[in-house]
């Protein structure tokens, strides 16, 4: 590491253990990790294959892999076999694994800062590049209905018959490419987001751990085991779900502009607008229905 992630990982341990003992708390961390993680290989001496998704992800010559999930044919063919057990999995890619995760977040001054801010910084990145696939996943989406209003304006008008068939038959073409790409984006955004949250709640996870491990038994007598439960089992799930539905908070204003705009351009501004409105009001009295149904039922 650097000197900026040294130091960060100096005020860390500061943080964890104090100011006086640092290093020697530090120390026997790092020998019940150890120890641990000994007894654990002696105990489970298990040999596992290379991890199938980093191998695809390792070349862009294997996107076709990566898109259309073949990388999940060898596990899902001997699952048809024979009965599957946890010698048969795959190892985890390396940035699954818990050393990685872990460092991540230790590089960064946890008393000074918030953990939305660290898991921000932590995470950021590989959020962001999620997130340029929802570019083409809208585009894919919404020209579906502009294939459909093309098709349907060439039903209605056909004048010459060679010609409409022709391009009936491109535009039908065009429609089943849209949903294909729609399908393969909509399921490779998921997964990804998926991924992104399961490694933040297995971060924090492993920090809440090594801070329990850390502090002495009369703080350590403080902390109730429903607090730790709660911190696992609510707080770090809850930023799992968020990075689930993350990309849709921009998404779909995005989505709704764009087809307003097509549709001003299509039927015109006022129709648009007076459909909109009406959208609007009957999306507040759906929600006034609903709010007033849940109060009489627990009045009941």
């Amino acid at each position: 590491m650097n000197n900026d992630e040294d130091e960060a990982l100096n005020r860390y341990k500061t943080f964890m253990y104090g100011d006086n003992g640092g290093g020697n708390a530090n120390d026997i961390q790092t020998s019940r990790t150890h120890s641990l993680v000994d007894s654990l290989n002696e105990k489970f001496k298990v040999s596992r294959n290379p991890s199938q998704l980093e191998w695809v992800q390792s070349s862009w010559t294997r996107c076709l892999h990566l898109l259309f999930w073949c990388w999940v044919n060898p596990i899902l063919s001997l699952g048809y076999q024979q009965t599957l057990t946890k010698d048969n999995l795959d190892d985890l890619p390396h940035n699954d694994k818990s050393s990685v995760l872990l460092s991540k977040l230790l590089i960064y001054d946890w008393p000074r800062t918030t953990t939305w801010y660290i898991t921000f910084r932590a995470f950021g990145k590989e959020t962001f590049y999620v997130g340029l696939i929802v570019f083409p996943y809208i585009a894919a989406r919404l020209s579906q209905p502009l294939f459909l209003y093309a098709i349907i304006h060439e039903i209605i008008d056909k004048e010459f018959v060679s010609t409409d068939i022709l391009r009936g038959i491109l535009l039908a073409f065009g429609l089943f490419i849209c949903s294909v790409v729609q399908a393969i984006l909509y399921q490779q955004l998921f997964f990804r987001s998926t991924q992104i949250g399961m490694r933040i709640r297995n971060a924090l996870s492993l920090i809440i751990y090594r801070h329990l491990l850390s502090i002495n038994i009369s703080s350590l007598q403080q902390i109730t085991v429903a607090h730790v439960i709660n911190l696992v089992a609510n707080d770090a799930k809850k930023f799992e779900d968020f990075w689930f539905y993350a990309h849709f908070l921009w998404a779909g204003p995005l989505e709704g502009i764009i087809t307003f705009g097509l549709l001003c351009w299509i039927i015109g501004v006022l129709p648009t607008c007076f459909g909109s409105a009406l959208f609007f009001y009957l999306y507040q009295y759906n929600y006034y229905l609903v709010d007033a149904l849940v109060i009489t039922v627990r009045r009941q």
